[in-house]
């Protein structure tokens, strides 16, 4: 359609941890493809983690090459997913940029072209790294939407992150449902704006 604007979504998963399991059996039921990104030498430890206050623990190698590739996507995050802007020694950063690349590819046997800036900390030594080393493109923590002409080693992504707070919205007939109470059970989120004519014509179709 003319004038019509057509908007791609990826889906993005940082870092491992085995609670990606659950997560990745609703992607595997529904065919959602994602990217998850890996530090290559967290596999299969164990460690507190100072952000989420608890002990995470990583996804094993063999977890890891067990993963539907139809389903999941697995690109780089690093070695030991380290501030890449406090480094300044060029082997530790090697083995970040290089090192982490090489031995996801002899572990998966596929190509590793895409990277995620640890903490979303970058510089202009760490994307030149990237491009002399065959990285097609590098994901930010930068919030935003991506064009056509957008630097591809700045994508910029939308977090979706966890809350402590009860979520309560009403349905179509005006009832209020919290998301607690839909543990469990398959929600759909309808994301429309009155001024976008496509969506007002599927709307109603939704709705029914």
């Amino acid at each position: 359609q003319p004038n019509q604007i057509q908007l791609q979504a990826s889906i993005t998963v940082d870092d491992g941890m085995n609670n990606f399991l659950k997560a990745y059996n609703l992607f595997k039921l529904y065919q959602l493809k994602i990217t998850l990104f890996i530090s290559v030498n967290k596999l299969a430890i164990k460690e507190y983690s100072e952000d989420l206050n608890t002990q995470v623990a990583y996804l094993t190698k063999k977890e890891l090459t067990n993963l539907d590739k139809n389903v999941v996507d697995i690109q780089n995050h690093g070695y030991n997913h380290v501030k890449l802007t406090e480094i300044h020694n060029n082997g530790i950063i090697n083995d970040e940029l290089i090192k982490s690349k090489n031995n996801l590819e002899k572990l998966l046997n596929k190509e590793i072209n895409t990277f995620c800036y640890p903490y979303g900390l970058y510089n202009n030594k760490i994307i030149q790294i990237l491009k002399k080393n065959k990285y097609k493109g590098a994901c930010t923590t930068v919030t935003g939407i991506n064009k056509d002409n957008s630097a591809p080693y700045l994508i910029k992504r939308i977090p979706v992150a966890s809350c402590d707070n009860e979520i309560t919205m009403n349905d179509k007939d005006g009832t209020p449902h919290s998301l607690s109470s839909l543990k469990g059970k398959v929600v759909i989120v309808d994301f429309w704006a009155s001024w976008c004519k496509p969506c007002r014509v599927e709307n109603p179709f939704l709705v029914s």
